[in-house]
């Protein structure tokens, strides 16, 4: 993928700050319906079911959209690439944005107000082993002498089958001999359907100032079903070996950002937003569990829900200060309140109750920060950002079956980076950064509910329980990287990394009343380090007359280490160790081009525990794309998908002075074509 155009690549190369930029036109390029797809193939970024920067996950890596913290529930692949202008990629923290970003931040910005007229319309279909499903997308933009608008519409349906899954368990005695065989065959199918809408709506009055309204509404349904066939060859069988399960999902989601900005004298400017956000989620959820007899079957009816409301506020003042001095000062906040609640009725296979749970949750997060910030220009060709954040956090939580929970922190963050444009070498540069960062723990890690197994409990498939007294992860961070730019387009970046971690959050496992509940705790100090490649080289740069051929390559090799766990494997839970991608664009001419990606992740065995470990194996991926021009207005866009399609393996093992227990799980991964008709209307 084309990491940014000349103009994005001029602006990476001479901003203090050290940041990315992806622009919409690379990012729509292989047809993607999902921002995770994209992301997976840019310099630094692993996908393994939550986004990462630095191999980390969990929280260690902020994701903003239109630079405010996502809300609880919302997951950005319910965001449609066609719905955004660029990402940005901070390795390094800036204090103009949350600090909770100890690998760095992803920042996703939504599409404004087109300079022109513009009409255009996006029929696609994508086909798998699921079948073939279809996706539509219309964008409107107009600009009517001081007023501009954009409206992008979006439709689109999704099916997932999984059609032979297996999950094996296996038991050990304390001198190895097994005692316990199982092999269980599941499948399950998932249709998603959605239809969301972004209207943008902005004013230049003609004075400096502009104001601009942000809108974003998406419903999404999603039906999923299946079943699991279990085999017991030897021991004992699980409490339900044949069960199965239906689900029916709802989500709602709308946000409003009102966003004011103003040009003054003397280089004044100011910006305030304020945005009010919305999620609605509803689950229908039924799961019977077959065993020996009616009596002891089970029946298990779910139905739950959660309710997450925000408001969000946030302003700047930037101006220009003593000479070689440009000052930022503002603030940020935002309140959330979340509702959920749960109600599970049990039934065994003759309809008689065993059971009912009533749980209400109500939580309110209260954020407020302060921040002041100056980019100091020392000589032209040594650069500085200097920064400094308050931010202070508060979360209540109510419920009607847990005590109360109240927790309060603050953190100081301050930040430097430098940029040094080596004397002599034009094209060469050097970076420094330094800051304190932190990672607060979520709102569903503090409430001490349990998440419950509905079969099968035990050492390596426990419930699982929230911790009121959970802390913040502290960290100190240092960042260094060489850059070279050359040609129009090319760049070669070495950067190397290094955190210290205070308060790291690991798992602990527990047994209680003949139940095993794993739960998070805050214990000692982690050491994370590692360092990226990245290349881009045009082929015309080391060739002359080449055909128009652009490589890519990225490399990122990640270490850490935890001092509460035993080695070798000790390192921070789901940390991607190596990861890498190989990428090429070929223009033919002006009416043909295609492309590819090829990636690679490894994963291997991780300490998450004293007695427990995960591990997984390495994935590769290969995708390719080609692009038709048929006119100027209109083309194609054909792309083919993980045409590797290599099967997914992980396990989970327990082991302690009485014996062993290991659950393996295999399931196939999908492969498939999307073909998108694109046309554009004249105005």
């Amino acid at each position: 993928m084309n990491i940014a155009g000349p103009g994005t690549l001029a602006r990476r190369q001479s901003d203090t700050t050290a940041k990315l930029v992806v622009n919409h036109d690379e990012i729509v390029r292989f047809g993607d319906t999902s921002v995770s797809d994209v992301l997976r193939r840019l310099p630094g970024v692993t996908v393994s079911g939550d986004i990462r920067l630095r191999g980390l996950g969990n929280g260690y890596t902020q994701i903003l959209v239109n630079g405010d913290p996502v809300a609880p529930g919302f997951s950005v692949d319910a965001l449609s690439p066609e719905l955004i202008e660029r990402i940005e990629l901070l390795r390094s923290p800036t204090v103009e944005y949350a600090t909770q970003a100890i690998a760095g931040t992803i920042n996703i910005v939504l599409r404004k107000a087109a300079t022109s007229g513009q009409r255009e319309v996006k029929l696609g279909a994508v086909s798998d082993r699921a079948g073939t499903t279809p996706n539509v997308s219309l964008q409107l933009a107009e600009r009517l002498a001081d007023f501009s608008y954009t409206v992008t519409g979006i439709a689109r349906q999704e099916k997932i089958v999984e059609p032979g899954g297996m999950e094996q368990v296996t038991g050990a005695q304390a001198d190895g001999s097994i005692n316990l065989r199982r092999t269980s065959r599941y499948q399950y199918s998932i249709a998603n359907q959605s239809l969301s809408l972004a209207p943008r709506l902005q004013w230049t009055p003609g004075n400096g100032s502009s104001l601009s309204v942000q809108n974003y509404v998406e419903l999404s349904e999603s039906m999923r079903g299946g079943g699991t066939l279990e085999t017991a060859l030897l021991g004992a069988p699980s409490a339900y070996p044949s069960n199965a399960f239906s689900a029916s999902n709802r989500i709602e989601t709308a946000r409003s950002d009102l966003a004011w900005s103003h040009s003054g004298a003397h280089g004044v400017h100011l910006d305030a937003k304020f945005g009010i956000h919305h999620n609605l989620r509803t689950i229908h959820y039924a799961f019977i569990g077959n065993g020996p007899d009616a009596a002891s079957s089970l029946l298990r009816r779910v139905a739950s829900g959660a309710r997450d409301n925000e408001l969000t506020s946030s302003g700047k003042a930037a101006a220009p200060f003593f000479t070689g001095h440009h000052l930022v000062a503002g603030w940020d906040g935002a309140i959330t309140r979340r509702g959920e609640y749960r109600r599970q009725d049990d039934f065994d296979g003759n309809g008689a109750a065993q059971g009912a749970l009533d749980e209400h949750y109500d939580a309110t997060v209260k954020r407020l920060a302060f921040f002041v910030q100056d980019e100091w220009d020392l000589t032209p060709r040594w650069q500085m950002y200097l920064g400094l954040r308050w931010e202070g956090l508060a979360t209540d939580s109510l419920s009607n079956v847990v005590a109360p929970v109240h927790q309060r922190s603050s953190v100081w963050s301050p930040v430097l980076q430098t940029l040094w444009k080596l004397p002599g070498l034009e094209k060469d540069q050097v970076r420094l950064g330094l800051a304190r960062t932190y990672k607060a723990p979520t709102t569903s890690s503090l409430i001490p509910r349990r998440y419950t197994a509905n079969n099968d409990n035990g050492p390596t498939n426990p419930d699982r329980q929230g911790n009121p007294q959970l802390r913040p992860e502290l960290a100190w961070g240092l960042d260094a990287a060489w850059e070279h730019y050359f040609a129009k387009s090319g760049v070669l970046s070495v950067n190397a990394f290094v955190r210290r971690i205070q308060d790291v959050t690991i798992e602990r496992l527990s047994a209680q009343n003949g139940k095993w509940i794993a739960s998070p705790v805050n214990d000692g100090n982690a050491a994370v380090r590692g360092i990226e490649l990245e290349a881009r080289v045009p082929l015309a740069a080391v060739v002359a007359h080449a055909p128009a051929i652009e490589f890519k390559f990225n490399l990122a090799r990640n270490w850490s280490t935890l001092d509460a766990l035993p080695g070798p494997n000790n390192r921070l839970d789901g940390q991607t160790p190596l990861s890498a991608n190989l990428g090429l664009d070929y223009r033919a001419n002006e009416r043909v081009s295609a492309g590819g990606n090829a990636s690679f992740k490894s994963a291997g065995p991780v300490t998450v525990s004293l007695f427990v470990s995960n591990d997984a194996a390495p994935t590769r991926t290969l995708d390719l794309y080609g692009v038709m021009k048929m006119s100027p207005l209109t083309q194609w866009r054909a792309s083919a998908f993980n045409l590797l399609q290599q099967d997914s393996t992980s396990a989970r093992t327990f082991a302690d002075d009485s014996g062993s227990m290991q659950r393996s799980t295999r399931s196939r991964s999908n492969r498939g074509l999307r073909v998108t008709l694109e046309h554009k209307f004249s105005s």
